[in-house]
């Protein structure tokens, strides 16, 4: 079940209002503050899916990820969420293509030979119509969460741009 902040929350990032604070020592001059009000300002698609079946979601990320990325959050924890779509503000700041971020419901946990080997919440990266990479667990770290979705980001626009490198030599007509 989604805590009532998260709800309020997902509303707030879709509409854009999500207030992510920046450590003090970010926020050391004027241009340090304009620089990360900039960042705040870009405004990330939130589709809220909970509720439809994981396979769903992930063939729709996969489908909307065709020439730019799309994260998939499953889960509650606020805390994640909020600092996952402030890597992804840095991230598209950085000029990364960004589709949007689909939330959908907590994951059932996952347990061989009695050893919980992944969590509830989780962070699911697509470019290109294929998952990139996945962050377990995002909740146990929160603090760097952000920066590990900007670096997966940043890996999934290579990613992409690989792809276009290969197809573009094997295919004459692309060349020209």
């Amino acid at each position: 079940m989604a805590l009532p902040k998260f709800g309020e929350a997902l509303r707030n990032a879709t509409m854009g209002l999500a207030a992510l604070g920046m450590s003090a020592p970010a926020m050391a001059n004027d241009s340090d503050m304009q620089q990360v009000a900039a960042v705040q300002a870009i405004r990330i698609p939130v589709k809220d899916s909970r509720g439809i079946q994981s396979r769903a979601i992930q063939m729709s990320a996969a489908m909307v990820s065709k020439g730019a990325q799309v994260l998939v959050f499953y889960g509650d924890n606020q805390e994640a969420f909020d600092r996952m779509y402030e890597g992804a503000q840095q991230a598209k700041a950085a000029g990364v293509p960004l589709a949007g971020i689909i939330v959908a419901s907590p994951l059932e946990p996952e347990v061989v030979h009695g050893v919980q080997i992944a969590g509830t919440n989780q962070i699911e990266f697509y470019a290109d119509g294929a998952r990139t990479s996945t962050i377990d667990s995002p909740e146990r770290e929160p603090q760097r969460v952000a920066r590990l979705v900007r670096a997966e980001l940043l890996r999934g626009q290579d990613i992409m741009r690989e792809q276009r490198r290969q197809v573009a030599m094997a295919d004459p007509q692309v060349r020209q």
